[in-house]
């Protein structure tokens, strides 16, 4: 492909606007399977005592939230064993979208949404590409996670990570029964612009 220079002589250094290429579909959402083990989201929740942590008064992703969400923010490098399982999802999700990624946010969320919490639609927040959601419990109602544009999910199960592109909107509905733990993390990179 060659691309026209501001005098019309063909270069590979620079282009004048518009491009005459169509930009790359990329898809809303991307499962990642068994990121983690049962076992392992439970020593998740245990560890990092989610369930004893003080409620969210505000949403930090944008949106209202219900009121009783709770939050644990952990350092990426105090539980390198996380890291490493995350990053590795990160790597899966991030072959399907191909953004320039430099690695995982140095924190990452666990939240835990009790009966009668929501998320509002939201997106998450610069400087991320990509966002990732864990599902740690099954043992609750409602509380599923819809996406822009009203695409279904498939059935996510404990351990299974739903990762999309930094600006695709999305919401949790209101949890009907039990709570709904999730792990949230983020990848990040140089800007796309």
């Amino acid at each position: 492909m060659k691309l026209i220079a501001g005098k019309g002589q063909a270069s590979t250094s620079h282009a004048v606007w518009p491009f005459d290429i169509e930009p790359r579909k990329i898809p809303p959402f991307v499962v990642v399977r068994g990121v983690f083990t049962p076992r392992e989201c439970v020593k998740i929740i245990d560890e990092t005592a989610v369930r004893q942590a003080p409620r969210m008064l505000q949403s930090f992703y944008g949106g209202s939230i219900g009121r009783s969400l709770r939050r644990v923010r952990l350092d990426l490098f105090d539980h390198q064993w996380i890291a490493r399982k995350l990053k590795k999802a990160a790597i899966k999700a991030n072959s399907v979208y191909g953004f320039g990624i430099s690695g995982l946010a140095a924190t990452f969320d666990v939240l835990e949404y009790r009966r009668g919490d929501y998320n509002d639609r939201h997106h998450d927040k610069e400087p991320a590409k990509i966002a990732m959601s864990v599902a740690l419990n099954s043992d609750y109602g409602g509380g599923r996670l819809l996406v822009e544009g009203g695409y279904d999910l498939p059935r996510v199960g404990v351990g299974d990570c739903v990762a999309m592109p930094l600006r695709t909107s999305h919401e949790v509905e209101r949890v009907t029964s039990g709570s709904r733990i999730v792990l949230i993390a983020w990848c990040v990179g140089p800007d796309f612009f």
